[in-house]
C-alpha cells in the first residue's frame, strides 16, 4: 500500500518531468539535457524517507546535520544562520531612527488612521534593537507608502529641528 503523501510526491515529480525541454528532440538538434537530481533511484530514496525525519520543528536541516555528525565539527554543524541579508536594512533603520520617528509622528497615514503610530514605533524599536528583526521589510514598506502619500498630496516631510526636508536612506 502506497501512502497518500508518497503518491502526491510521485505525481508532482512526474508533472515536473513533463515540462523539461526537448523530451524528444529531432534528429538534427540532438541536444541532451541532464538532470542529475532527477535520477530515479535517488528520487525513490528521497521519497522513501519519512517526513518526520526531514522536517523537525525548530531544527533546520535536521537530517543533514545528523548525517554529518562525526564527520564535520559540531561548531560548524550547529552554527546559527548567517544574517547577511538583514544587516544592511537594519543598520539603515538604526541610523535613520530619529528621522523615521519624526517623519511618522505627523504622518498622513497616521492622520487618516491607516497606521497606528504607537505600534509602528514599538515595531521600529524592536527591529532596531534586534528583538524582532524579521519585520524590517514591513517597516520599509510603510515608510515608502508614507513618502508616496506625501508626494501625491504635495506635503513635504520637514525636520522641525533643522527646518530642512527629511530624507530617509531607504
Amino acid at each position: 500500500m502506497v501512502s497518500p503523501s508518497r503518491l502526491v510526491n510521485w505525481l508532482g515529480l512526474c508533472d515536473a518531468a513533463e515540462h523539461f525541454p526537448n523530451r524528444s528532440p529531432d534528429a538534427m538538434t540532438r541536444l541532451e539535457y541532464r538532470f542529475p537530481y532527477m535520477d530515479q533511484d535517488l528520487v525513490e530514496f528521497i521519497l522513501s524517507i519519512p517526513r518526520e525525519q526531514l522536517v523537525r520543528p525548530g531544527a533546520r536541516r535536521s537530517l543533514m546535520r545528523r548525517s554529518l555528525r562525526g564527520i564535520v565539527p559540531d561548531c560548524i554543524l550547529n552554527r546559527r544562520r548567517k544574517a547577511v541579508l538583514i544587516k544592511g536594512p537594519l543598520s539603515i533603520l538604526r541610523e535613520s531612527q530619529s528621522v523615521i520617528t519624526a517623519l511618522m509622528r505627523d504622518a498622513l497615514s497616521v492622520d487618516r488612521a491607516i497606521i497606528d503610530y504607537p505600534r509602528f514605533r514599538s515595531a521600529l524599536i524592536s527591529a532596531v534593537e534586534g528583538r524582532s528583526p524579521e519585520g524590517w521589510a514591513y517597516l520599509v514598506r510603510t515608510l515608502k507608502y508614507e513618502l508616496w502619500l506625501r508626494s501625491n498630496y504635495g506635503t513635504e516631510a520637514v525636520d522641525a529641528d533643522r527646518n530642512k526636508p527629511l530624507s530617509v536612506g531607504i
